[in-house]
């Protein structure tokens, strides 16, 4: 706390981590962003930072409250580790970073960072650190960063080096946005309704088949560009979209349906039919109301009690595969349809 307030003053142009850490790879010229305690409404208490931030939430840090840890308008306070990255309002220039032992801090750095003496030093570098076990402490007297920098204005694209890292902003290729553009149109949504705040199913169910045929598309994206492509998701919430839309494939035959169509490999893999049998149609994105006649003898589908088709259902209800519905807006799901 001693050291945010003495960045908020501009008077502090430096800070100190363990040597084992991902600023072990620091070095003079990187860029970094700085996460911060902050506070969400009320009505997100409970929620996971990814998810608040999903719904449209934005923070309050801890700096614009005066400090304080209670408010009566806020929610409770949050780590700085919690901080996403969207949220971000601080960047840093890194000018120097040397290695030295915690207990050789010297009287001019320890009030440079805003603490009365070396004991508040030490009580202040322990809670900070207490995640990282009693190697870290200050009695084991562990290897440190001292890391020197300067304050950036604009945010920056790029934080620690990491040779894993492509060079410049990764940008979408017109082939990953017309791919998109027909995934939302085959369920019926636009652009600005499947990625708003909105936790609805029907637009969850669509925000998830596009992260699916997108990377059943191009394997190769990672989740980082996925989000990308999904308007600044996250690669935590990419991932769990993806694994959710696997889900729903098990269990929705529509979805199922639609994301094989707008998958080109997927149909690729489909199972040739026989010489001796004739090529059956079947309901797809671009023909959804193909008609056959019921073979014969085969029994007749109709809603459960209560319940109304759609008008593309209407026309299924006479095949033993009705179950193939390609409407988004359809109530009546497969798993759902009972027989005569």
């Amino acid at each position: 706390m001693p050291e945010l307030r003495r960045l908020d003053e501009g008077s502090l142009n430096f800070f100190r981590r363990m040597a084992d850490g991902v600023l072990a790879r620091a070095r003079p010229g990187d860029l970094c962003w700085v996460r911060e305690p902050y506070f969400l409404p009320p009505q997100f208490d409970g929620h996971r930072p990814t998810d608040a931030l999903d719904r449209g939430a934005s923070p309050t840090f801890l700096s614009e409250t005066g400090y304080a840890r209670t408010v009566g308008h806020l929610g409770e306070l949050r780590a700085a580790r919690l901080l996403c990255r969207p949220w971000h309002r601080r960047h840093l220039r890194i000018l120097r970073v040397d290695q030295q032992r915690i207990q050789d801090v010297g009287a001019d750095d320890i009030r440079a960072a805003g603490y009365r003496d070396r004991f508040d030093f030490a009580q202040g570098w322990d809670q900070g650190i207490q995640m990282r076990g009693r190697k870290a402490h200050w009695t084991a007297n562990p290897v440190i960063l001292r890391v020197e920098f300067e304050l950036v204005d604009a945010p920056l694209p790029q934080t620690v080096s990491d040779p894993r890292a492509r060079p410049g902003k990764w940008e979408p290729r017109e082939a990953h946005l017309a791919l998109r553009a027909r995934t939302l149109c085959a369920f019926g949504s636009t652009l600005e309704e499947a990625f708003s705040a909105s936790q609805v199913d029907r637009i969850v169910r669509v925000r998830d088949a596009v992260a699916w045929v997108l990377k059943q598309t191009w394997p190769e994206l990672t989740f980082d560009q996925l989000g990308a492509l999904l308007e600044g998701k996250d690669h935590s919430t990419t991932r769990t979209m993806v694994g959710r839309a696997h889900k729903r494939r098990g269990e929705d035959a529509a979805f199922k349906l639609i994301t094989d169509d707008m998958t080109p490999g997927m149909r690729a893999r489909e199972p040739k039919p026989s010489r001796n049998r004739a090529l059956s149609a079947r309901p797809t994105v671009d023909n959804p109301h193909v008609h056959l006649a019921a073979p014969p003898n085969s029994p007749t589908l109709r809603p459960p009690a209560g319940r109304r088709w759609c008008e593309q259902c209407e026309q299924l209800a006479d095949q033993t595969r009705a179950a193939a519905c390609t409407s988004p807006f359809c109530k009546v799901k497969p798993k759902e349809l009972e027989r005569a």
